[in-house]
């Protein structure tokens, strides 16, 4: 059984207010994107597909992991939807008989491994495996005025490879915002489970704040 993990790094994160995109933000000389890069167990997957820029891939090659494993990786253009540029890596790797993908994003630094396993666990028993937190204060819906619960779904999101590739053939021509949205609109059940707190996905300027938190020094 093969296992895949896609890194989506294409995106130009204009929202982040800053000149570099967020993925390849440095803090203390390194990329955002190399500090999940150095820190995930690489022998969990068979081939490691990033999903990025040419003029960024020199980012990639000096990390450690990379530098140990170049067999292992590959790379794949964006498009210019986050949904055309996962499809993009999936058809990549089409003819390496993939069982299972995990599809991560390159600006959500620190992802456990310990979470990676979970979710592939999960997928022994289950067609997809997407992971969770629930916010811890009260939230209302403004038209009703009523509580309701909400959650905030993360990455890396797992899947039976030909399920998702199915998936983004289907709706090629649409625009999801992650991988899951497409598995809803074919009406599959999803399967949920508990993401981690520190899971943090960096979006706006405020959210370099969370590198000083999560970063262990070296």
């Amino acid at each position: 059984m093969k296992n895949a993990l896609v890194i989506l790094a294409g995106g130009k994160g204009e929202r982040f207010g800053q000149k570099t995109p967020k993925q390849f933000y440095l803090k203390d000389g390194k990329a955002v994107i190399n500090i999940f890069l150095s820190n995930f167990d690489i022998d969990i997957f068979n081939h490691i597909v990033i999903s990025i820029d040419k003029k960024y891939i020199d980012i990639i090659k000096i990390n450690s992991n990379y530098i140990k494993n170049k067999s292992k990786f590959i790379f794949s253009t964006p498009g210019n939807t986050r949904q055309k540029s996962s499809f993009n890596a999936l058809k990549k790797i089409n003819k390496l008989k993939i069982k299972n993908v995990l599809i991560h994003d390159g600006a959500r630094p620190f992802c456990s491994n310990n979470l990676i396993k979970k979710i592939l666990t999960k997928l022994k028993k289950n067609d997809n495996c997407i992971p969770f937190i629930e916010f811890s204060d009260r939230q209302i819906n403004k038209l009703d005025k009523k509580d309701t619960k909400v959650y905030n779904i993360q990455t890396p999101q797992g899947f039976d490879y030909n399920l998702i590739l199915k998936a983004h053939t289907n709706f090629k021509n649409c625009n999801f915002s992650d991988d899951a949205s497409l598995l809803q609109a074919m009406n599959k059940k999803i399967f949920f489970i508990k993401g981690e707190i520190n899971n943090v996905k960096l979006t706006y300027p405020e959210d370099l704040i969370y590198l000083n938190f999560f970063t262990k020094p070296e």
